[in-house]
């Protein structure tokens, strides 16, 4: 089997890319070849830009090593990205896979399942992606493809610490515990589903040519909940800190989020809400997939990374104290004392 991923370096896409190629899959991946220590050594690689270079471009690049059987598209955002890569993949692919994500729920009190409401307008990345679903079903007479869409909640692996708000620079959330300086969390008993990224690999690459799966909506999620407090509890016992938690309404974050200098429209608009999912629909179509490795044994993965990869351990210097102000403004304004080392200046 034929597959090409555009993306294929990224939290992801790296363990989906290094479970096909054990599998015996051809894969090639496309990108900008900047991760250079997260492209497979069995990988083929095609560097291009998939924003900046032209239709044209990108299709002549792709079908000289094409076509493929799958494509899985990890990198469109909105429906004008969306057209693009149909454009591209026009003749190209048996199967084309759509990473959404499970944020594009419509807010529910009960598990989510596949069949529920999407076009989360709280959030700005999930009401795009939601588009996206549409416009991919609207139009599935006539596009040139099958496809599968695929919604991933939160997925963490070696280099990502999951927590409701974190720059890129995951590492800086640890940091901050390690300093023993405060973070801060919308709801203490506030409820998520946590992923690993090679129990995600799973669900994904079974889904790859599987005629069950054509013009599905599918998401792929852990069994086990857990929440943020949890989360940062766990970091804090394995670096042996007592962690300071301050819990900030989201009425007060939805108040103060054109002040603020940081976005917590991540927070507002998916995880300041409860997040556990129904995983019937992925394990009938997958039956290798289980789902079942908690946070207490991925996060420990993680860190061990981390720990022996001090490159991947960069700080948001300016994010951290962009928090530092957040936590400060939110104390004094409710009237609570402040926290030591905290300041309003930002």
């Amino acid at each position: 089997m034929k597959v090409l991923m555009v993306g294929g370096t990224g939290i992801l896409s790296s363990e989906i890319c290094a479970l096909a190629i054990s599998k015996g899959f051809d894969v090639t991946i496309l990108n900008r070849g900047k991760r250079e220590e997260f492209i497979h050594p069995r990988a083929k690689l095609l560097v291009a830009n998939w924003r900046s270079e032209s239709i044209k471009e990108l299709y002549n690049k792709i079908r000289k090593n094409g076509p493929y059987d799958v494509v899985v598209d990890f990198i469109t955002y909105n429906v004008s990205q969306l057209k693009k890569s149909i454009d591209i993949f026009h003749d190209m692919t048996k199967q084309y896979i759509f990473i959404s994500s499970a944020t594009a729920y419509i807010e529910k009190t009960e598990n989510y399942k596949e069949e529920f409401e999407i076009g989360n307008k709280d959030w700005e990345y999930s009401y795009n992606k939601s588009e996206c679903e549409w416009y991919l079903t609207l139009n599935k007479n006539n596009l040139p493809f099958k496809f599968t869409i695929i919604r991933p909640y939160v997925t963490y692996g070696i280099t990502r610490i999951p927590y409701q708000i974190a720059p890129i620079e995951y590492y800086t959330i640890l940091n901050r515990i390690i300093c023993e300086k405060p973070i801060p969390i919308c709801g203490l008993n506030t409820r998520c589903t946590l992923t690993w990224s090679k129990d995600f690999a799973v669900g994904v690459v079974g889904l790859f040519l599987n005629e069950k799966a054509y013009g599905q909506a599918i998401h792929i999620t852990a069994n086990e909940s857990t929440t943020w407090r949890h989360v940062i509890d766990l970091l804090g016992t394995i670096v042996d800190k007592k962690v300071t938690l301050v819990d900030i309404s989201k009425e007060w974050l939805l108040k103060n989020n054109k002040v603020l200098k940081i976005d917590v429209c991540e927070i507002l608009g998916d995880k300041g809400r409860n997040m556990i999912f129904d995983n019937t629909k992925i394990k009938k179509l997958v039956p290798d997939f289980k789902g079942d490795i908690s946070i207490d044994m991925g996060i420990k993965s993680t860190m061990e990374y981390l720990m022996t990869h001090p490159n991947n351990c960069e700080i948001n210097y300016t994010w951290d104290a962009q928090v530092d102000f957040m936590i400060s403004k939110y104390l004094k304004e409710s009237g609570q004392k402040p926290l030591k080392g905290l300041t309003l200046r930002a």
